[in-house]
């Protein structure tokens, strides 16, 4: 696997939200170096390998997988979180998928 980048179609609150309805906890909370106004979280599955970045920042929400942190489990959250989507009414201007396809390959960049 390698490194997997997902936009998100939520805000960061709600992307939060949607991480601990499905057991994730924040294992740690943190500004992102050099963007400033950024929000970063790692969040984890209590007892298991694993982690998932969320991040937030001018409006963009996107969720990273690194390779040798995935856990059998935090790609296909990842994604299932990139499919999630929130009513139109509250959907911000940004969200889309990148960095890989439905099968979790990159795009040649």
């Amino acid at each position: 696997m390698r490194l997997l980048e997902l936009d998100l179609n939520l805000t960061g609150e709600q992307a939060l939200a949607e991480c601990q309805r499905r057991g994730l906890v924040v294992a740690s909370r943190r500004e992102l170096a050099g963007r400033v106004g950024s929000r970063h979280w790692h969040l984890r599955i209590p007892g298991r390998a694993g982690t998932l970045e969320l991040s937030e920042w001018q409006g963009r929400v996107w969720v990273k997988v690194h390779p040798l942190r995935e856990g059998a489990w935090a790609a296909a959250m990842a994604r299932d979180l990139a499919d999630h989507t929130m009513p139109a009414q509250q959907q911000p201007t940004r969200g889309r998928v990148v960095g890989a396809d439905a099968r979790g390959s990159e795009p040649a960049r």
